[in-house]
């Protein structure tokens, strides 16, 4: 098999190697030739001395004039054309001016080759072997014949040098051998990999399965495995929802647990404390009316820290679980209302803009009126906490098919992603003197009423509250 592959192939690497060459040496007599006809075009219109200008002097003399003459126009060519030689021939004088300059060359003959211009009269591609240009080294070489009054007074030669044409040839020829040895070598790593491609092959698709990949591109070589695939897939996908299912059932009993542990706790605890606190604050306003002066401010931030105490023993009641609830019939609208004064008076407080938007129609839900209150209370401020001086925040209520939807929009810094899933649990606060029971006050108050909260929160551009309740039929 190599045998057979590889005479065809060497020959088709020879034959598209002196292709190549070929396709390289006419692209180089094209640039030699354009480079003459540039030269014919800028130079003057007559390369002979003047009769009465000639007479008396020496050929040495007659050479130096053409030189001085045309010399700056072979500078201004090469400089767009680096890497080629060029020049003007006289056919009395000789070399006369050449690129690039070349002293000892003024006056030298040119090689029979270069004169078969002169018997042709017209343009002469010739490669010559031995150069008076190039020393021992081939050039290729045009001369282009110039004319004046129908006699040919000299030819303008460019060339360039053989060596690269021969290393262009070479280095075709070594790519496409090079191309041939990496073809057998893949040819021969086909034939051994062919023969134990379906045994490796099925114990990477059983360890794929088995990683639980599902790709299609990997059941290619084996379509009738297809079918078991798709039931694998198929009860994979079951056991994923099942586990995901399970996992947030899990998450939401632990959550409930943790609320009715602390609302136990509160319960018990909060009446313990409230009622030895009230008859301290009870105290403390009478020792406050005969106080002087001076000790009036100490009192009043003894009765500001236990109304502190016990509005924080409120909240932590608002958490039980078994906290009994007044249910009505309410305008969910007219509560917000209600409680406008205390938000705009709390934004105003903040520099920051408020606006309520509500429904058209008169939103009716069933629920404890108080509770909707504090839970609008809370989403507002903190709103207003989250939102900097000069921003906004907006309150708005609307109704879809299935429940009225209160939105509470702020455009401060928003939420961190890693903090979302974490902000509804007790105790959780990035505040610095924050609780950690407002937002938790507001889940527990949601689910007594068989509604739900959905939060979305885009760094630096602020957070959305959606609250939804059930719609009264």
């Amino acid at each position: 098999m190599v045998i057979f592959i590889s005479v065809p192939f060497a020959l088709l690497a020879f034959q598209h190697a002196q292709y190549a060459k070929q396709h390289l040496l006419n692209e180089k007599q094209k640039t030699l030739l354009t480079i003459a006809t540039i030269l014919e075009q800028r130079f003057p219109g007559s390369f002979r001395i003047p009769g009465n200008e000639s007479r008396g002097l020496t050929v040495d003399a007659r050479r130096h004039i053409l030189y001085e003459k045309l010399q700056p126009t072979l500078r201004e060519v090469a400089i767009d054309w680096p890497g080629y030689g060029f020049g003007y021939y006289d056919r009395d004088l000789h070399i006369v001016a050449l690129i690039p300059e070349n002293p000892r060359l003024l006056g030298a003959k040119a090689t029979d080759e270069a004169l078969r211009v002169y018997k042709s009269r017209h343009t002469e591609t010739v490669y010559i072997g031995n150069s008076f240009m190039q020393d021992s080294d081939a050039i290729l070489s045009v001369n282009y014949p110039l004319y004046h009054r129908g006699e040919i007074i000299g030819h303008i030669w460019v060339n360039v040098k053989g060596h690269d044409i021969r290393a262009a040839y070479y280095a075709e020829l070594g790519k496409t051998l090079g191309v041939l040895v990496i073809i057998l070598l893949i040819i021969l790593a086909g034939v051994w990999w062919l023969s134990w491609n379906n045994n490796y092959s099925l114990t990477m698709l059983a360890e794929h399965i088995k990683q639980g990949g599902e790709e299609e591109e990997y059941f290619r070589e084996f379509p009738q495995i297809k079918p078991l695939l798709d039931t694998v897939t198929d009860l994979r996908n079951r056991l994923s929802n099942e586990y995901a299912a399970q996992a947030r059932v899990e998450a939401e009993i632990a959550r409930f647990d943790r609320l009715n542990l602390i609302g136990e706790m509160a319960t018990g605890v909060v009446h313990e404390i409230r009622n030895p606190m009230t008859v301290i604050r009870g105290y403390v306003q009478r020792m406050m009316l005969k106080a002087d002066q001076s000790q009036t401010a100490q009192y009043a931030v003894i009765i500001e820290e236990i109304d502190h105490m016990n509005e924080t023993m409120t909240a932590f009641l608002s958490l039980a679980k078994n906290r009994r609830v007044e249910i009505g019939l309410h305008n969910i609208n007219g509560i917000i209302e209600n409680i406008m004064p205390l938000i705009e008076a709390d934004a105003n407080k903040a520099g920051v803009h408020v606006d309520f938007r509500p429904a058209e129609q008169p939103l009716m839900v069933y629920a404890d009126d108080k509770e909707i209150r504090q839970l609008v209370l809370n989403l507002a401020r903190n709103a207003i906490e989250a939102t900097p001086s000069r921003g906004a925040m907006s309150v708005r209520t609307a109704l879809n098919e299935k429940a009225v939807c209160l939105t509470v929009t702020d455009t401060g810094e928003g939420i961190a992603p890693w903090n979302l899933e974490k902000i509804f649990d007790p105790f959780f606060t990035t505040k610095d003197a924050g609780t950690g029971l407002g937002l938790a006050i507001c889940k527990s108050i949601i689910d007594r009423h068989h509604g739900r909260i959905d939060v979305q929160s885009q760094r630096g551009r602020g957070t959305v509250f959606t609250v939804e309740l059930p719609v009264v039929a």
